[in-house]
C-alpha cells in the first residue's frame, strides 16, 4: 500500500499583498498555493497512490466561498485513492453542519469526536482533530488498537514547543505509543522526528519565514513494514541572504554583486530578500527602491533591506571642517545627546559633502 502524507495546504490563504511588487504577482501566488494542491492530486493519480493523509489545515480560514470549497472536495472525490482528512486549527469550520454534505463521498473519510478510527484491509487510520485532542482521548484510542493491522495516527499540533497555543503532547509520549506511523501537521517545516513520526511540512512556502525545502512524504507499507521518503515539490522558494558591502562600492558595483549572488534559475523563479550590511561610502547613493527597479528584469521578486551604516567619522569631519556648518551641526548633535537623530544628521552631512565634492 502506498500513501502520501501532507498538511497545512492553507488553500485560499490571502497572503499579505504588501510584500508583492504588484497585484498580479500577489494574485498569481495565491493561485499557486491551490495549484500545488492540484499538482499533488495529479501525482497521486499518475503514481497509483492508495491513500492520501491530510493532517489538518486544508483551508486557511472560514471565510471561503462554499462553492470554492465544493470544488476542492469534488477534486478529492474524483481520486481513486482514499482520502483521510484531519481537521486542524485553521479549518475547524469544516465540522459545522453547513459543510457536511460536501464531505459525503465514499472515498473521503473525516474524523470527528464520534469517528476516530477508520479500518480498511490491512490498515487502520486514526485521527484526533485539534479541537478534540486530549491525552486522555489518545490513551483511549491506544487501548483499542488492533495490532494485527498497520496503525496510522493523524494529529495536528505542536509536539515539541509547550508554548505553542496548539501544543498537544510531548514527543516521548508519542514514541511510547504502538502506532506504526504518526502523520503530523501544524508545523510547516518538514521533519522526521523519528523513523515513524513526522511532520510533512507544507507544499509551498507562505512567506520569508519559510525558507526550508517544501514537499510531502511518500510512504510504502508492505507486510507491516514502513518505508518513507520526503519528496520536494514546491514551485518557488523564499530565499534570504546578507551582502556585506565595501566602502568603495558605487551603484554599478552593488548591482553586479547582487545579481551574482544567485544563478539565473533562482533569480527568475524565487522570492528573494537581500539585507545589505557594512559601511557605506559617499560613492554610493543607496536608494533600495531604485536598485530593485534597476534589477527588476533579472529577478522574479526582489526585496532589498538596508542595514548599512555610514563610513563617515564625526570626529574626523569636525577636524577637517572647523568653524563650518558641518562643525556646527555635529557639535549641536553631540550636545543634544539624542542618538535617535543620528540618521538624519548623517543624511544631511552626506548631502553637504557631495555638494562640496567630498571629504
Amino acid at each position: 500500500m502506498r500513501f502520501i502524507h501532507t498538511a497545512d495546504l492553507h488553500l485560499y490563504a490571502s497572503l499579505k499583498g504588501s510584500v508583492f511588487k504588484d497585484r498580479t504577482t500577489h494574485e498569481k501566488r495565491v493561485y499557486e498555493l491551490r495549484d500545488a494542491f492540484f499538482r499533488l492530486l495529479n501525482h497521486i493519480t499518475e503514481n497509483a497512490i492508495d491513500c492520501l493523509f491530510i493532517a489538518g489545515d486544508l483551508f486557511d480560514h472560514p471565510f471561503i466561498n462554499i462553492e470554492s470549497a465544493r470544488a476542492i472536495f469534488t477534486r478529492l472525490a474524483d481520486l481513486d485513492a482514499d482520502v483521510f482528512l484531519l481537521i486542524g486549527n485553521h479549518d475547524a469550520f469544516l465540522l459545522t453542519e453547513a459543510y457536511q454534505s460536501l464531505l459525503a463521498s465514499k472515498n473521503i473519510h473525516v474524523f470527528n469526536k464520534d469517528t476516530t478510527t477508520i479500518k480498511q484491509e490491512g490498515i487502520a487510520v486514526h485521527g484526533l482533530n485539534t479541537s478534540e485532542f486530549s491525552t486522555e482521548r489518545l490513551a483511549t484510542l491506544e487501548a483499542t488498537l488492533d495490532t494485527t493491522l498497520f496503525n496510522v495516527l493523524l494529529l495536528h499540533g505542536d509536539v515539541q514547543n509547550k508554548k505553542d497555543d496548539h501544543y498537544l503532547t510531548d514527543l516521548k509520549r508519542l514514541e511510547a505509543t504502538a502506532f506504526d506511523y504518526i502523520a503530523l501537521g501544524h508545523i510547516h517545516k518538514h521533519a522526521f522526528l523519528t523513523d515513524r513520526i513526522a511532520y510533512s511540512g507544507n507544499l509551498e512556502p507562505l512567506d520569508f519565514s519559510e525558507t526550508d525545502q517544501k514537499g510531502f512524504i511518500e510512504g510504502t507499507i508492505e507486510d507491516k513494514q514502513l518505508e518513507t521518503r520526503f519528496v520536494p515539490f514546491a514551485k518557488r522558494a523564499y530565499v534570504r541572504k546578507t551582502l556585506q558591502i565595501g566602502e568603495d562600492w558605487d551603484e554599478d558595483t552593488l548591482l553586479e554583486r547582487i545579481r551574482n549572488l544567485w544563478d539565473e534559475k533562482t533569480r527568475t523563479t524565487d522570492f528573494i530578500r537581500i539585507t545589505l550590511k557594512g559601511r557605506k561610502g559617499l560613492h554610493l547613493d543607496l536608494d533600495t527602491a531604485k536598485i530593485a527597479r534597476l534589477l527588476s528584469d533579472d529577478f522574479y521578486h526582489l526585496e532589498i533591506r538596508d542595514e548599512t551604516t555610514s563610513s563617515l567619522d564625526l570626529n574626523q569631519l569636525k577636524k577637517a571642517y572647523p568653524d563650518t556648518i558641518i562643525d556646527v551641526m555635529i557639535t549641536q548633535y553631540e550636545a543634544a545627546g539624542d542618538k535617535s537623530d543620528e540618521a538624519a544628521l548623517i543624511l544631511a552631512l552626506e548631502t553637504l559633502l557631495k555638494e562640496s565634492g567630498g571629504v
